[in-house]
């Protein structure tokens, strides 16, 4: 890209996944027989030659979200899935949701044009990477480029019986983060998701980002995507010094768990013992020694860990009295 166009222009990259990012498609012989699709609001089905038939149904606020992003990014699509499954996509989001307008200004790469199982950002914007973002449910594909990743929580409307929710923030360390494998040979269910609003969150992070890079650049020339998404993570737990209570496996090491890198990964300070720092008690139950400790002190809050998973997802501190472990039983964040 021209560096002056670029500053003219003011946009940015961004790379979009499709499955489980902006929507979620399974093919109709996936369906128990019982499940309907005339009485669902917004599933299209389509057929792709020599594959099979499929039902889709787009992350809820999709439309909202690529109107605004567009504005401030040229719009890219990786996708492990094949060329002509992308295709089709991108024709209904286009034509069905768009009326027409299409906002996918850049390139499109599958499968089928790269044949590996991992994303390289050299494939699709080789030279570019430095004014690039990437939104993806699994970044734990992007390996060395996890830097430039905005996970957001899987998508999941038709649901796999057997299916269990995972979490899918990427490791900072050792990047130890399951990859999201469903057994082909389950029928599933139909699940709603009426209340996902992940995407409007995404579109904070996203403009955010967009306007501290500019920001930046016009004061002091530099151009560092890496350091302005860092700059944006690190703000979501800002200011919180975390104990955990409960939470961990007995025996094991409170600094080798996921939960404690996720929160410091984020801006967290954690600690293995009450101090004077402490902000926030995360506990499993309620009881315990540290929890009556956080009781005792009163300026501790004590909540239950989906309520750093659930900030991590939207990447912002939510309200503690959420998720307050003294008031309610838990509540069920999207991770489970």
């Amino acid at each position: 890209m021209d560096i002056q166009s670029f500053k003219e222009t003011k946009k940015l990259h961004l790379i979009l996944d499709l499955d489980h990012t902006l929507l979620h498609t399974i093919r109709k012989d996936m369906l128990r027989p019982s499940c309907s699709l005339d009485n669902i609001k917004d599933v299209y089905q389509f057929y792709i030659e020599g594959d099979a038939d499929y039902c889709v149904k787009f992350r809820p606020g999709i439309v909202k979200f690529l109107e605004k992003i567009s504005k401030l990014f040229h719009i890219h699509v990786y996708t492990m899935a094949t060329r002509a499954y992308a295709n089709m996509i991108i024709q209904i989001i286009i034509n069905q949701l768009m009326n027409g307008f299409s906002v996918f200004t850049g390139k499109i790469l599958t499968r089928s044009d790269t044949g590996k199982d991992i994303k390289n950002l050299n494939s699709i914007l080789p030279g570019e990477e430095y004014l690039t973002l990437i939104l993806d449910d699994s970044p734990y594909i992007w390996h060395q480029f996890k830097h430039h990743v905005i996970p957001i929580y899987p998508y999941k409307y038709f649901k796999t019986v057997t299916e269990t929710p995972q979490i899918l923030i990427p490791n900072p360390e050792d990047n130890e983060v399951e990859k999201n494998n469903h057994s082909k040979g389950n029928k599933s269910s139909i699940i709603g998701s009426p209340h996902d609003n992940h995407l409007r969150s995404m579109y904070n992070v996203l403009a955010s980002v967009h306007h501290h890079f500019f920001y930046y650049l016009n004061s002091s020339g530099i151009l560092n995507i890496k350091q302005n998404l860092k700059w944006r993570r690190k703000k979501v737990l800002s200011g919180v010094h975390v104990l955990f209570s409960g939470v961990f496996p007995l025996g094991t090491k409170p600094r080798e768990q996921s939960l404690w890198k996720y929160a410091k990964y984020y801006g967290a300070i954690c600690y293995e013992g009450f101090n004077d720092n402490i902000t926030h008690l995360v506990a499993a139950r309620k009881g315990t020694e540290k929890v009556l400790e956080a009781e005792r002190r009163g300026t501790v809050f004590i909540v239950n860990p989906n309520w750093i998973y659930d900030s991590l997802a939207h990447w912002i501190r939510l309200p503690e009295n959420d998720f307050n472990l003294m008031r309610i039983k838990g509540k069920m964040g999207c991770f489970g």
